[in-house]
């Protein structure tokens, strides 16, 4: 005689006593979430030796009168944030390219290695140049 399941299922997934199924993590998605940690980590030491020569050269411009207070303030301030910048830094960044496209202005994501790709929604082939998305 089989045991009866007594849990339920939403949108394909179970739900337990406790809660929902946990999801499970591939490879693909352990590979992706070390290539983010790596993305952040790597943001964060590059900002961290960027933020004295940037707090420098504003306390130097700071010393300007007039004209060198607000150049000194922006830059005093970029070193304290850039420590910090490499929490907004995400794998994907450095391999994906972002634009619109020229005809509909739909938001086309491609991988930074492809020349061209065909816009999913008005169906034209764009080239990929260093101003964005340029109709072939």
């Amino acid at each position: 005689m089989k045991k009866k399941n007594n849990n339920e299922t939403i949108l394909g997934m179970k739900i337990y006593k406790d809660g929902f199924e946990p999801k499970k993590l591939n490879k693909k998605t352990k590979k992706n979430l070390g290539q983010d940690v790596a993305a952040k980590v790597g943001g964060t030491i590059l900002g961290t030796a960027f933020a004295p020569f940037l707090i420098i050269f504003g306390i130097l411009l700071f010393a300007i009168p007039i004209i060198g207070w607000i150049p000194g303030i922006f830059l005093i301030g970029m070193g304290i944030v850039a420590p910090f910048s490499g929490i907004f830094m995400d794998a994907d960044d450095f391999k994906n390219f972002k634009g619109e496209c020229p005809r509909c202005d739909t938001l086309i994501t491609i991988k930074v290695k492809e020349k061209a790709t065909t816009c999913k929604v008005c169906k034209r082939r764009l080239l990929v140049t260093k101003k964005g998305f340029e109709l072939a």
